[in-house]
């Protein structure tokens, strides 16, 4: 509404001219298209963290996939040498012996590449219900070796028969990756990572809980952390996009995340997922 007061010569208000415009659909537009912006640098912005964990993990994942190939190489010599020799009938139980650690072995080589091809991949948002356990155990494996490398112990307390939760499975492993990350950056010198899973029967509510015992979060800064490219990190460590992703990807699936922590007593993120009403019902009949 726009008002203008038409005066007379000697100054005095005679009339008010007002002029009215609907702006309705110019503002729903305007908020339709400032949503899609949003939405648009949310995902340049996770497909950028997603390159940054992506070369953690394949770093991490080489030595991993070399130590199985290695034994591999070094049984297949070991197989050659012996049938040159001439093969007796322990040497074929031997044998089989051989091939069925081949077999593991190569097993696990080839579901590591299909789990880093598969987050590398990029895909659209793509929403179903899944178990969230699952996601958390791919993590496990794609990491289990730079913790084994930082000595770091690991403890799992995942809550068995899940009810699922909606929403993409692939950002869901992003967020969970880049807080194991986070864990094994504040814990340089080893310590203990704990994961646990839980179903929250009031909030009907998925729980999962990342806690480190490492250095810790000053509590001045625990208001900043989930800010984009802030980090508590020296400037070669990273550019600080890892939490303040995982708070994108979290609050995009209608959940929650929030940290507890003390300098000295590590930090434990906790994140919550609404679950999909069917199956929180069969979780509470069971």
């Amino acid at each position: 509404i726009t008002t203008v007061p038409l005066k007379s010569p000697d100054g005095v208000v005679e009339l008010v001219l007002e002029v009215q415009r609907d702006i309705t659909d110019e503002l729903e537009q305007k908020l339709e298209q400032k949503t899609q912006a949003l939405k648009r640098d949310l995902a340049k912005l996770i497909h950028e963290d997603k390159m940054i964990a992506l070369g953690k993990l394949v770093a991490s994942a080489v030595h991993e996939i070399n130590n199985p190939l290695s034994g591999i190489h070094a049984l297949a010599r070991l197989m050659r040498r012996q049938l040159e020799e001439g093969l007796s009938a322990a040497d074929l139980d031997q044998f089989k012996y051989y091939l069925q650690l081949i077999d593991t072995e190569s097993a696990r080589c080839s579901t590591i590449v299909s789990n880093l091809l598969s987050f590398a991949r990029q895909q659209k948002l793509e929403r179903r219900s899944f178990d969230v356990n699952g996601v958390i155990q791919n993590v496990v494996m794609l990491s289990r070796h730079r913790m084994e490398l930082q000595d770091v112990t690991l403890s799992l307390e995942l809550q068995e028969k899940l009810p699922e939760i909606d929403g993409d499975p692939g950002q869901i492993q992003q967020c969970f990756i880049n807080l194991v990350f986070n864990a094994l950056e504040a814990m340089p010198e080893g310590g203990r990572l704990t994961i646990r899973s839980a179903f929250d029967q009031r909030r009907r509510e998925v729980r999962v809980e990342v806690e480190d015992s490492g250095v810790g979060i000053p509590k001045e800064l625990l208001s900043q952390i989930f800010e984009p490219f802030f980090s508590t990190k020296t400037q070669d460590k990273g550019v600080g996009l890892g939490l303040s992703v995982v708070y994108g990807i979290v609050k995009e699936h209608r959940g929650s995340i929030y940290v507890k922590s003390e300098v000295g007593q590590g930090a434990c993120f906790i994140v919550r997922f609404p679950t999909t009403s069917e199956t929180s019902d069969k979780v509470q009949e069971s």
